[in-house]
């Protein structure tokens, strides 16, 4: 909704003050695992045309893949869920004379088991937008077999999960899963969502799955 934030994306250039291929201690070098030291951050840059909102949505280096968030955004989501990331401090400038704070969720675990396989769509795919097979999978185990054996296929093979659905009987309020469209997907409970929409959290989309 571009009345409330604006422009889309918010932050569409960054300031880093490192080299964020050839760090190793940038957040986008540090993969998808828990670090015990806080990885060196990008400053976003608010386009001048774009609202802050408790998400910010931003394609550039040091966000990819990853949620911008707000502090209230970051503290319902931790009340909740606490083990499949980790969150670090950054900053946000509006203007020049003007930063403010903002954190970045970083995933450290996919929640492969909660995921209803019977439910799902999981597929083989060549590049980008080639179906190989749609794979059988009906449990976890099975996943875990396909998923390394198209890893030690390579280039160009990757597993997409085209449809996702998740065991409800699993009360988790918060899941993190790759390998879905866009690259990593985020997703909430009722209970979350409804939370969130109380608190009156801006910027923030749902889609049902």
């Amino acid at each position: 909704d571009l009345e409330v934030i604006g422009k889309y994306p918010q932050i569409d250039n960054v300031k880093c003050n490192c080299d964020p291929i050839y760090d190793e201690l940038f957040i986008d070098n540090i993969g998808y695992s828990k670090v015990d030291f806080t990885p060196k951050t990008p400053l976003g840059i608010l386009n001048e045309k774009s609202k802050t909102t408790d998400l910010l949505s931003s394609p550039s280096v040091g966000y990819t893949n990853k949620l911008l968030i707000s502090y209230k955004l970051k503290e319902a989501i931790i009340n909740l869920e606490n083990d499949n990331f980790q969150v670090f401090k950054t900053k946000i400038e509006l203007n020049t004379n003007k930063q403010i704070d903002y954190w970045i969720l970083n995933p450290i675990k996919f929640n492969y088991l909660n995921i209803d396989f019977d439910k799902s769509d999981i597929y083989l795919m060549s590049s980008l937008f080639d179906k190989v097979e749609k794979l059988d999978i009906k449990s976890f185990s099975n996943f875990s077999f396909e998923k390394e054996r198209i890893q030690n296929l390579g280039y160009p093979y990757r597993l997409f999960i085209e449809k996702v659905s998740f065991d409800i009987s699993k009360n988790n309020d918060f899941l993190i899963i790759d390998n879905v469209n866009g690259g990593i997907g985020y997703y909430v409970s009722e209970k979350l969502k409804n939370k969130i929409q109380e608190m009156k959290l801006t910027g923030i989309q749902f889609d049902k799955v």
